[in-house]
């Protein structure tokens, strides 16, 4: 039975007491209110026993790789189509990282796995698109669509060698938020405070707990 149709499915809905409707509306709606208010709900924590000001974004993230165990179940097929990566740039960006952290061999990763392989993706856990960015379009978000501009300014911002920015084919979100930063010290760039191409927020947070309910609950 695929994923959709557990999701459906009202008998395996009912064995473990989690309503449809309250499901989508936790995966459309959810903030860190919502994901307190389910834990407490669910008895992962309890509010009237914990400091609140011990309720983080990373103390609910590593809360929530906790809970979802060591079964293997995202492939790294998945990593590659939520990357925007074939095979082969997908090893070339990620082999080292990989093998850095022992899972170099694998085809199939626990959620925890998955997130140190993300991580390293994103550079820290304020998580914004998961797709590679082009060259193409930092370069027309940022230099006028000036390619040897682009190249300069992420030279000169100490992102890449010369040598490297050449063999980059795509650039990982990463190396976009370290460029960004570096430009907006160093006042060569400004971002518009809606700019939607560097806006931080707690999305590995949410994106781990939405993993967390559909593997126990519909897997």
């Amino acid at each position: 039975m695929d994923i959709s149709k557990k999701i459906f499915d009202p008998a395996k809905n009912q064995k473990k007491g989690m309503n449809l409707w309250f499901f989508l509306t936790v995966m459309l709606s959810s903030n860190i209110r919502t994901i307190i208010y389910v834990f407490h709900v669910c008895h992962l924590i309890d509010l009237r026993s914990i400091d609140q000001s011990e309720l983080t974004e990373e103390y609910l993230l590593q809360s929530i790789l906790k809970l979802c165990g060591d079964e293997k179940i995202i492939k790294k097929g998945h990593l590659r189509e939520i990357t925007g990566l074939n095979k082969d740039t997908f090893n070339d960006y990620f082999d080292d990282h990989l093998k850095e952290i022992d899972l170099y061999n694998r085809r199939i990763f626990t959620i925890k796995e998955t997130y140190q392989i993300l991580n390293f993706w994103q550079g820290d856990h304020q998580w914004e698109r998961m797709e590679a960015y082009t060259k193409g379009e930092l370069a027309k978000h940022f230099t006028q669509s000036n390619y040897e501009n682009l190249a300069i300014d992420m030279i000169d911002n100490s992102i890449f060698t010369e040598q490297e920015y050449q063999s980059r084919h795509y650039i990982k979100p990463a190396d976009v938020k370290k460029f960004i930063v570096n430009s907006i010290e160093n006042k060569r760039i400004s971002l518009n405070p809606h700019d939607t191409i560097y806006e931080k927020s707690y999305y590995s947070l949410k994106v781990f707990f939405h993993l967390y309910i559909v593997k126990e609950y519909f897997i």
